[in-house]
C-alpha cells in the first residue's frame, strides 16, 4: 500500500453494534483532499426524496445514470448539473443494486463508492445494497 503521509483510518477491532458492525463496509473513508462531490456528501445517500447520487464532472456536456434500476439504459436517464457536481435522485425499494455513470459517452464506476465488482464488459460496477433497517438508521 502506498503512503501518502495523510493517516488511513484503521478499522476498530470491537464495534459498538452489530448492526454498525454490518453498515461498516457502506461506510468510505477518503486519505486525499476530498473533492466538491465528497464535500456534498458520500454517494450514494439517503434522503426523505430518495437516493441521492452524485459525481463530479466539471467539463462534462452530459452525465447519465444506469443500472439494475433502470435496465442499463442510458436514454433519459440524464443527471442534473449543478457547478462541476451532477446529482440525481432516485426512489429505490430496499435491494442491491449495480450502477455506473456514463459521462460524455463514457462509462465509469462511481468514484465514491468503494464496493464494486467488476463487470462482464469491462471496469467494475458500483455497488448499492440496502434494506429498511438502513432506511432507518438514516432516518428515513
Amino acid at each position: 500500500m502506498e503512503t501518502t503521509g495523510v493517516p488511513v483510518p484503521q478499522p476498530r477491532a470491537e464495534r459498538e453494534s452489530p448492526r454498525e458492525a454490518e453498515l461498516a463496509p457502506m461506510l468510505v473513508a477518503h486519505a486525499a483532499a476530498p473533492s466538491r462531490a465528497e464535500e456534498a456528501g458520500a454517494s450514494p445517500s439517503f434522503t426523505p426524496e430518495g437516493v441521492v447520487f452524485l459525481i463530479e464532472a466539471p467539463h462534462a456536456g452530459r452525465v447519465q445514470l444506469v443500472g439494475d434500476f433502470n435496465a442499463w439504459a442510458p436514454d433519459g436517464n440524464e443527471m442534473e448539473p449543478a457547478g462541476p457536481i451532477w446529482r440525481k435522485v432516485l426512489k429505490l425499494r430496499p435491494g442491491r443494486y449495480r450502477y455506473r455513470y456514463v459521462v460524455d459517452g463514457e462509462w465509469q464506476s462511481d468514484p465514491l463508492n468503494t464496493l464494486a465488482e467488476p463487470c462482464p464488459y469491462g471496469g467494475q460496477n458500483s455497488i448499492l445494497q440496502f434494506d429498511d433497517q438502513t432506511l432507518a438508521l438514516m432516518g428515513n
